[in-house]
């Protein structure tokens, strides 16, 4: 189930990229290394994701806390979601030990520097003096502001090594998370979702009321939250997870 679960998060992204590296090999109207660049940022999105699940599994399975999902304080129990930067993953997963061979981490390097790597630089710089009468000296002049960002960057990759590593990555990924309560912990939520009344009062009578008051309707939304709030906060303490 694990391995099925982990394929259908990244699939879509491997069938892009095999396109990308595949039908626009020999296209004219396309440079092959820029198609490899389009290719990289397409898998790694997909990577990002696969690792997101991950983490999320992680906690369900009790072998991380729930504060290493999210950078923000702010929880709703019943959307349970994993905002850290993919670097940030990637590093927890290889301390958690999940993550055996590490082929990501340089190319999330080069990928987070194309997309976040802007700044405007000013101060001081020093350059080196070249000319023969004081070559060996440098001076550190005052600069800016400079704009700098960053560029594409180039990856000799394929579509065997793509697929090589992500069958590596999700074979580290099932194996480990067969070792946690994962499956377990997830089954007993469905089974607590069962169990749950319909129309639970008196916040069915609440979003009745609101419907009947067409002018109330925008607190139809915070009432629905704050039921799922506190239906998945019994779930999960029941269940042991907080």
């Amino acid at each position: 189930m694990v391995k099925d679960l982990l394929y259908s998060i990244i699939q879509p992204h491997l069938e892009q990229v095999s396109t990308l590296l595949n039908e626009y090999e020999y296209d004219k109207e396309f440079v092959k290394e820029d198609v490899r660049f389009i290719a990289i940022i397409v898998y790694l999105a997909g990577i990002d994701k696969l690792l997101s699940f991950t983490m999320i599994a992680l906690w369900i399975g009790g072998r991380i806390k729930f504060k290493e999902l999210k950078r923000s304080r702010n929880i709703n129990w019943s959307k349970i979601y994993c905002n850290r930067g993919l670097l940030h993953k990637i590093n927890k997963l290889k301390k958690v030990g999940v993550i055996q061979s590490d082929n990501l981490t340089w190319l999330t390097i080069l990928r987070n520097y194309y997309i976040h790597g802007l700044s405007i630089e000013m101060g001081y710089r020093i350059f080196p003096k070249y000319e023969k009468s004081t070559k060996g000296t440098i001076e550190i002049i005052p600069f800016g502001p400079s704009l700098n960002h960053s560029a594409d960057f180039q990856v000799d990759i394929n579509p065997e090594t793509i697929n090589n590593q992500t069958e590596s990555l999700i074979e580290d990924i099932s194996n480990y998370l067969r070792k946690t309560p994962f499956e377990k912990n997830l089954k007993a939520i469905k089974e607590e979702l069962r169990k749950l009344p319909v129309n639970p009062e008196p916040y069915y009578s609440k979003i009745k009321g609101y419907f009947d008051s067409p002018e109330h309707s925008n607190k139809i939304d915070d009432v629905i939250e704050e039921l799922n709030n506190e239906t998945m906060q019994k779930i999960f303490k029941k269940i042991g997870l907080i």
